[in-house]
């Protein structure tokens, strides 16, 4: 349940960043590919062992049926935010007063999908579950080892960096 709070925690969009008319523009369509990608290879890392079958139809089950639109949007409300701050150091509170407005957009859109997508999901997770009673413990050290490997430096080094504020 760990990745639907962090599919969660990344599907705050809104059903209007991807462009007026809520469809992804060519430059939108390829981040979300390079996104799908990112995921399909982050499922076969965690789930590839504990769960194949989940790992196998991650795109399916994480950007299809109940999921879709959430996950779109997430994307772009990603690509959105990433360009309000390119380049950034240091964030105002007029930059943050600019986004407020798409922080209703997100809890409406949260609200209106998030359940149908969680049950979506969930489904997929208790079959792995039942199928491999190691699921958890399998995944949750797949997690561990990713983390160590490729973020516990720099989650220290960021935390160090912090320790005078």
């Amino acid at each position: 349940m760990r990745a639907f709070i962090l599919l969660t925690l990344a599907t705050v969009a809104t059903a209007e960043l991807c462009n007026s008319k809520g469809k992804a523009g060519k430059a939108d369509r390829e981040t979300i590919n390079q996104v799908k990608a990112i995921v399909r290879t982050g499922a076969g890392f965690l789930f590839g062992t504990s769960c194949p079958k989940l790992a196998n139809n991650i795109e399916n089950i994480a950007f299809g049926g109940a999921c879709r639109n959430l996950a779109k949007q997430a994307v772009c409300y990603g690509i959105r935010t990433a360009e309000r701050y390119d380049g950034v150091t240091t964030v105002s509170y007029g930059q943050l007063a600019g986004g407020v407005d798409n922080i209703a957009e997100i809890g409406n859109l949260a609200c209106a999908e998030g359940v149908a997508c969680y049950k979506q999901i969930a489904k997929h997770v208790k079959k792995c579950m039942k199928v491999n009673p190691s699921f958890v413990e399998q995944t949750v050290a797949a997690a561990e080892m990713a983390y160590r490997a490729n973020a516990q430096a720099q989650g220290e080094d960021f935390v160090a960096s912090q320790a005078n504020t």
